[in-house]
């Protein structure tokens, strides 16, 4: 499995999107700016699997990133999958000192910002 997923709150490229999906499990907000990503993705000749997931109303991109990342856990640690994941690259949320404790929680050690939001690393 790989050692690395995208969580993708905010992002302005289909090309990147598309180069991620075909490298690494990527989970994306289904939100209006990202419906052009879904037809995108959706008229390859063999579309890359994505996981989609809904924010909450009034719901910021770091609060979104931090609960989903409980969700992406589930799926992708060493209890879910022969080898877990190590690295968490998240897009279009900042990284915030407040998050540590949070992801700390799971296992995350690392933290760094970037220019499209933030690495996570266990």
């Amino acid at each position: 499995m790989a050692q690395t997923v995208a969580l993708i709150l905010q992002i302005e490229s289909g090309l990147a999107l598309e180069a991620l999906s075909r490298q690494m499990p990527v989970w994306i907000a289904r939100t209006p700016a990202h419906a052009y990503l879904q037809v995108l993705l959706q008229s390859m000749p063999s579309p890359p699997p994505v996981t989609w997931f809904p924010l909450k109303e009034a719901e910021t991109f770091e609060a979104a990133a931090v609960r989903m990342t409980y969700s992406l856990d589930d799926h992708h640690n060493d209890l879910a999958q022969e080898i877990g994941y190590k690295f968490l690259l998240v897009f279009g949320a900042n990284y915030l000192r407040s998050m540590d404790s949070v992801l700390s929680e799971l296992d995350f050690k690392v933290f760094e910002s970037t220019t499209f939001g933030f690495v996570a690393a266990k």
